[in-house]
């Protein structure tokens, strides 16, 4: 990659970030607020009301809504990728694949920084994160960037032709939360 091509990366990174959080007085503790409330509510009526006896409950809610929240945003972010930036599209000449690698990069951004949290967690529930994690957690980050970064170049072409589908994204991760483990 060309060194322009870097730099344009990078500024194409911090907007996203300053996008997302413009007029924002508590900026980033939105994005550890958002999956930690939702966790605290989980915990209440699964553990507390309907009493489901699994181990380390709240780690296995914190780190799932972590990880959810890098998904579900990065996806919805690529579906609006190249609509959302037709002004800049239209009046510079770049390689457009780096609106999708600076979306992703801007939500990996957020969940890297959430890794604190869930090692607290981990550490309130006794278990302590072993040498495999130097190794594996760069490899699956890496596996899920790839993913997700070629799944917003996809979803942001064809919102180009149909632009229903930023809608129907929004009911399909509505729908994956619940249909999966992540409840």
């Amino acid at each position: 990659m060309k060194n322009n091509y870097k730099d344009l990366l990078v500024e194409l990174t911090k907007k996203e970030i300053k996008i997302r959080y413009k007029n924002s007085y508590l900026g980033y503790l939105w994005s550890l607020g958002n999956p930690l409330f939702m966790a605290i509510i989980f915990y209440f009526v699964f553990k507390q009301v309907m009493r489901i006896d699994m181990p380390n409950f709240a780690l296995f809610l914190v780190s799932g809504l972590f990880v959810w929240q890098f998904i579900s945003n990065s996806m919805s972010l690529g579906t609006m990728l190249f609509v959302g930036n037709a002004g800049l599209i239209k009046k510079v000449n770049f390689k457009r694949d780096l609106l999708a690698v600076a979306a992703v990069l801007s939500e990996g951004f957020n969940f890297v920084f959430s890794i604190p949290i869930i090692i607290a967690f981990m550490l309130y529930s006794g278990i302590y994160p072993s040498f495999i994690w130097i190794i594996g957690f760069p490899i699956l980050f890496i596996i899920t960037f790839v993913f997700l970064y070629g799944f917003a170049l996809f979803l942001g072409s064809i919102n180009l032709f149909f632009r229903d589908l930023e809608r129907i994204i929004a009911l399909f991760l509505m729908l994956a939360f619940y249909g999966t483990p992540i409840m």
